[in-house]
């Protein structure tokens, strides 16, 4: 089953009078407004689950009833809904949505929207990391040819101050990853002092997180959760957000649930008070090993 693509699929686009096309007159003669509501929910699902194809694989009658909310020993709402046209079977028993990447082009269209905001945010990093390159090249050759003056002030002939060494430079490389891996989630404008002071803080806390593969974990661990993503409402996590107020240890701490196989996850957190338990212990732990 495709993973779910957060952002990238916020509705589906029905016509104003859908409700009077004949296969949904049918519907509603056989099952009244739930059933309309049903085959609603189940396009709903399917935009968040396998928009790409709008094949529902490994998915049973009993697990279609159930993501319409129609009591499972209501098996002829099926056969209803492959009469009207709502579903069809291909030979190897799977179900599927016909004509739909005609229907809801926006949804069956939103990995390829996904792979290109990738590819966008890729090459412009990729220009990007050229293009500095080619200044510090440019600043070295400018440092190295010497100057014709006759200024005996010794201050004259100092070298030109170093480039910004450690933390503004691991910053960037950090916003970098964060832009490559994350171009659905809103993106910093500019690396300001205060982001840099942020991820510095973040990246000294523990030696592991001074390694960039430690942070491009943390990333694709953001992706797997539909709450980071915004696949829960309107709110999506950010890197400003993350590097403060402590949620990188929640994070950690498991508080985001990732995606369960086969669906949306359940949410499962700790409530605060676990948590400032969770960090206090992990304090004294630290203050145990340094003591």
């Amino acid at each position: 089953m495709a993973r779910q693509l957060g952002n990238f699929v916020q509705d589906l686009r029905l016509p104003r009078d859908f409700h009077t096309e004949l296969r949904f007159r049918r519907l509603y003669r056989a099952h009244g407004a739930e059933g309309t509501l049903a085959v609603l929910m189940l396009w709903s699902w399917v935009a968040g689950n396998c928009p790409t194809t709008g094949r529902l694989e490994k998915m049973t009658r009993e697990d279609i009833l159930d993501v319409g909310n129609i009591a499972p020993d209501r098996k002829e709402f099926i056969d209803d809904l492959v009469s009207f046209e709502f579903l069809a079977l291909d030979e190897d028993g799977t179900y599927f949505l016909p004509n739909w990447a005609e229907e809801q082009p926006h949804a069956a269209k939103a990995q390829e929207r996904s792979e290109e905001a990738r590819r966008k945010a890729e090459k412009s990093w990729e220009n990007r990391r050229k293009r500095a390159e080619e200044q510090r090249q440019s600043r070295g050759k400018a440092a190295a040819k010497p100057k014709q003056c006759s200024n005996t002030n010794t201050n004259a002939f100092k070298s030109p101050p170093p480039p910004p060494q450690g933390g503004e430079e691991e910053a960037v490389k950090v916003v970098e990853l964060y832009r490559e891996v994350l171009p659905e989630l809103p993106q910093p404008s500019e690396v300001t002092a205060k982001l840099r002071k942020d991820i510095d803080r973040a990246r000294t806390a523990s030696p592991e997180r001074a390694d960039l593969a430690w942070w491009r974990a943390r990333f694709e661990q953001i992706r797997q959760s539909p709450h980071l993503m915004g696949e829960n409402g309107d709110w999506r996590a950010s890197l400003g957000w993350l590097v403060t107020g402590g949620n990188l240890d929640k994070l950690l701490a498991g508080h985001y649930p990732p995606r369960a196989e086969g669906g949306p996850a359940k949410r499962t957190t700790m409530s605060e008070e676990e948590f400032e338990a969770m960090l206090q212990a992990q304090q004294a732990d630290g203050a145990a090993v340094h003591a």
